[in-house]
């Protein structure tokens, strides 16, 4: 593949990296340029008198996480920190779609006993109440606590990191940027198991105010939001547009189980473990970086929208798509334009909002898995790929 530019927008700065791009890893001291934004710039501490060892007031009991013994330093510092993760949630509290926060097998008390510190400190004033943005705050007055409930449509929530010793794991994702596959899938797994415990531990934890648990109890995972609550991709759909095609040609596979989908894991006796698919059906769109392997596992019926001369996703590689979905019996169809580049869109037809509320009142569901440029989406204001 040549080009004259390659923009790598993700996150982690994956690709260049891998291409031999010079790279810093946390923030730079503000004297190394000459700066004054820069480096670090650490908050006035706000007093709350919360105990910070395992063993109360024993410092040879050692910290309670995430805590750890170092100084903030100065203004303009730098360091090689990055900042913290955690899951986005889509939390719902309707019956009929709400799967319950379950605990996790490795369920570690430790790791919020911070924050059943800092609820003994707040005391009585925990009570549920209203919010600005969503529908309740833990806390009460516009306080949340752990989580937070941004409302979304169809009584579901934008969760995100609530208060401090929240959803944020602190330090835990410092290993991502240098880690490989197999690390990032030790990050990523503890991150789920974190948030997962925190989750229930706000929920059933008995130092947790009985009326804030109740709150809490109420709440839990939209099923028809994630693929692993329904068994083999039921009711999921995609479409992937660019870098969103690839992503969506994945799900629509079998593939070995782990994050990367690269390392295999085996069964000693059953050999390599395999999930998916994890949607029902997808549509790809200008398609980016697809190899054939990709298309290996494939058991979902996909639509391709190609493009004619396209570079980024050329004929070789559409033509063996073509020819494995057929030899392996998978629905398939491939759709090319010729007279218009890679990312070519059209207006909508001004009569695709009412297909779209005809789809709707027949029961066909119509699911956001994620919104953004190269990602993958159904949004009925999406121009036609």
């Amino acid at each position: 593949m040549a080009a004259k530019v390659f923009i790598d927008s993700s996150y982690e700065g994956d690709l260049m990296a891998k291409a031999g791009v010079s790279y810093v890893t946390g923030r730079e001291p503000n004297q190394q340029y000459g700066e004054t934004l820069n480096g670090k710039y650490p908050k006035p501490s706000t007093r709350i008198h919360i105990d910070p060892y395992v063993v109360p007031g024993d410092a040879s009991s050692g910290l309670l996480p995430p805590a750890i013994s170092q100084s903030p330093g100065q203004p303009g510092d730098g360091d090689d920190l990055v900042q913290s993760y955690n899951f986005r949630l889509c939390l719902t509290d309707a019956t009929e779609n709400r799967v319950p926060i379950s605990k996790p097998s490795n369920y570690d008390p430790l790791q919020y006993e911070g924050l059943a510190r800092f609820i003994a400190y707040r005391g009585n004033a925990l009570r549920p109440g209203i919010s600005r943005t969503g529908p309740v705050a833990l806390a009460g007055n516009n306080v949340d606590l752990g989580i937070k409930f941004d409302l979304m449509p169809n009584r579901k929530t934008d969760s995100n990191d609530g208060s401090i010793l929240g959803s944020d794991l602190s330090g835990g994702s410092q290993g991502w940027p240098e880690g490989g596959y197999t690390e990032r899938a030790k990050i990523w797994q503890r991150h789920k198991d974190y948030i997962q415990g925190l989750l229930w531990f706000l929920g059933n934890d008995p130092r947790v105010p009985e009326i804030v648990r109740n709150e809490m109890l109420r709440w839990g995972l939209a099923k028809d939001e994630f693929a692993d609550a329904i068994a083999n991709g039921g009711g999921i759909y995609s479409v992937g547009y660019c870098f969103g095609g690839r992503m969506t040609l994945l799900l629509a596979g079998e593939k070995p189980d782990t994050v990367a989908w690269g390392q295999q894991v085996k069964d000693e006796e059953a050999g390599v473990v395999k999930k998916g698919p994890y949607i029902k059906a997808g549509a790809i769109a200008h398609a980016t970086l697809v190899g054939k392997e990709d298309f290996e596992g494939t058991k979902s019926p996909l639509a391709f929208i190609c493009v004619e001369n396209d570079q980024l996703f050329d004929e070789e590689f559409r033509e063996y798509g073509e020819k494995y979905l057929k030899e392996n019996n998978v629905e398939n169809e491939f759709k090319t334009y010729s007279g218009v580049p890679h990312g070519f869109g059209g207006a909508a037809n001004p009569g695709a909002l009412d297909l779209l509320k005809s789809i709707k009142a027949r029961g066909i569901p119509i699911r956001t898995i994620a919104r953004g440029e190269g990602s993958t989406a159904t949004t009925s204001r999406s121009a036609i790929c």
